[in-house]
């Protein structure tokens, strides 16, 4: 019996051994066959449910490869900062959040970055958040959520003033007189983070479900999500009750030198890919920097545009090298933060230093944004098999700035993408959401045009490194899939793999570039049915 024939379709499989088809049976949740509309004709009578699709473009359900998903759930409903330009609207949108809030109660938020703001190119002060909340502790986290701002009630009730040391792997930002600015920089954000009361569970629930929701409505069917221990417990929930509508592989987050959850992984012989279908164990992810935008970023020389700073590596080599030889004996992946030319060094030194020293071929260990590469290094990732996960957005935003930061020497290799598939490096893409949006579509436009959302400037930034949409639609499915070790299950369009597919009105392969911002998803399907649907004709249960 088939459950779902979807038939009259652009199919666009990711399957290089049948590249396109007009039709895609399913029974069960998976794919049973993939052909044209004659040679499938003969299981259009056991079908119960025949979907045409009048021409429109399926392809394998979208796999975002680096999202922060259950923070980007729950900021959807705090001070939402991303874009915004000016002091005075942020102070706005804090103020209005004090209005609603009892009295002293925290008010928190993200995305601000100062890289954008039209008024003044400067860090953000806790007098400036004093003027709108005197009597609330406020915090917002910066955009790339390695920078804190805080006002002067939330840095009293943290104890932080000018006698404050600053902790290992971390900056409290002081002004001349040595008393702190309202800046918290990588592990001093701590500090504060500590005391802000977690939401309860009805909170995070509610907020997943909307996180979800926004999901299916961009095409994505899973994730490789940079996961809260404690997060894996809320999916398994929502795992329970049938109301997961994605599929999560968990990078679980070590943040800190001590990974306490290692060990009993390795105890009971948990390895990368343990789990279900639907919630998988992925990789060990530790940060071993912070950001370009902050000047956190950890680079083997001074950044341009700072001459006494070369960032805040938040573990050493001496620390990191055991952590990755420990959990690549056992068959853990690691996926590893690392956006400056030292930090992506430090990375591949230990990854080297582990699979010279135990066998395990197919471990496909991973830096995550790899933003600046000194030249030597590049090659080095194909040849240790490490995969660069990569998130074409965090390109264009940051283009605008980046080279005042790094120095026109050093941009050869920075945000390098179609020079790391030269060299045979394998790439998956992501959105890296909420530190951009989670929209695949603007990743889509901005990995191909190397434009920013206005157009300019028309010929790109550094368009010889942009991605041709096959490279990206493969980075966003079959190679993200292959990321996690699921290439055998998801990724493509063939016989025996999950029924979780994205339906495009357009075809991304044959629209003008400029113009994949504007596609239009008609519908999301996870295992056979609709986890959304622009209209009810393309629905599925």
């Amino acid at each position: 019996m088939i459950d779902l024939l979807l038939e009259n379709a652009n199919v666009l499989t990711m399957n290089p051994a049948q590249p396109t088809a007009s039709t895609v049976a399913v029974a069960q949740g998976r794919i049973v066959a993939v052909g044209t509309r004659e040679e499938l004709a003969g299981l259009r009578s056991q079908a119960q449910r025949v979907l045409d699709l009048d021409g429109a473009t399926l392809i394998p359900g979208l796999i975002d490869a680096h999202t922060h998903f259950v923070m980007g759930s729950e900021s959807l409903s705090r001070v939402r900062l991303a874009g915004v330009a000016t002091m005075a609207e942020m102070q706005r949108r804090v103020a209005e959040k004090v209005a609603a809030a009892p009295a002293g109660s925290w008010i928190t938020g993200r995305g601000w970055d100062d890289t954008k703001r039209a008024d003044v190119i400067a860090l953000p002060t806790a007098a400036d958040l004093d003027a709108v909340a005197p009597n609330h502790p406020v915090y917002l986290s910066r955009a790339d959520a390695h920078v804190g701002w805080a006002n002067s009630a939330a840095l009293r009730l943290a104890g932080i003033d000018a006698t404050t040391p600053d902790p290992y792997g971390g900056r409290i930002v002081r002004d001349e007189r040595g008393e702190p600015t309202g800046i918290l920089q990588e592990t001093a954000k701590k500090l504060v983070e500590r005391l802000i009361p977690p939401a309860d569970h009805a909170s995070r629930s509610d907020a997943l479900r909307q996180g979800l929701a926004t999901a299916a409505q961009y095409g994505i069917t899973g994730i490789h999500d940079n996961t809260p221990a404690e997060d894996i417990a809320l999916y398994q929930e929502f795992r329970e009750r049938g109301e997961l509508t994605l599929r999560v592989n968990t990078l679980v987050r070590g943040w800190e030198v001590d990974q306490p959850f290692l060990e009993p992984l390795i105890a009971i012989g948990a390895r990368t890919g343990f789990g279900d279908d639907w919630i998988r164990i992925g990789a060990l992810k530790l940060s071993l920097d912070g950001t370009l935008g902050s000047r956190t970023a950890a680079m083997l020389e001074p950044y341009s545009d700072d001459p006494d700073n070369t960032g805040v590596p938040r573990i050493s080599q001496e620390e990191l090298d055991p952590i990755i030889e420990r959990a690549h004996r056992h068959h853990i992946q690691v996926a590893l933060h690392a956006i400056g030319d030292a930090a992506c060094r430090m990375a591949l030194d230990s990854i080297e230093r582990a699979t010279a020293a135990y066998q395990w071929p197919d471990h496909r260990h991973r830096i995550e944004h790899e933003q600046v590469v000194a030249p030597e290094d590049m090659p080095r990732f194909a040849k240790l098999g490490v995969i660069a996960s990569l998130q074409p957005c965090h390109a264009v935003t940051d283009l605008l700035w980046v080279e005042s930061r790094v120095g026109p020497e050093r941009m050869p290799t920075s945000y390098a993408w179609q020079s790391f598939l030269k060299l045979g490096t394998r790439i998956c893409l992501g959105t890296d959401w909420p530190v951009e949006t989670l929209d695949p579509r603007v990743g889509f436009y901005e990995a191909v045009t190397r434009k920013a959302l206005d157009g300019t400037p028309a010929e790109g930034r550094r368009p010889e490194e942009a991605l041709t949409i096959k490279q990206v639609l493969k980075g966003y499915t079959l190679d993200a899939a292959w990321a996690e070790h699921a290439e055998r299950k998801k990724g493509s369009i063939e016989p025996g793999k999950y029924a979780d597919f994205t339906i495009f009105a357009q075809d991304p392969t044959a629209v003008d570039p400029n113009d994949l911002l504007h596609l239009d998803v008609l519908g999301t399907i996870v295992e056979g049915r609709s986890t959304y649907a622009s209209e009810e004709r393309w629905r599925v249960e």
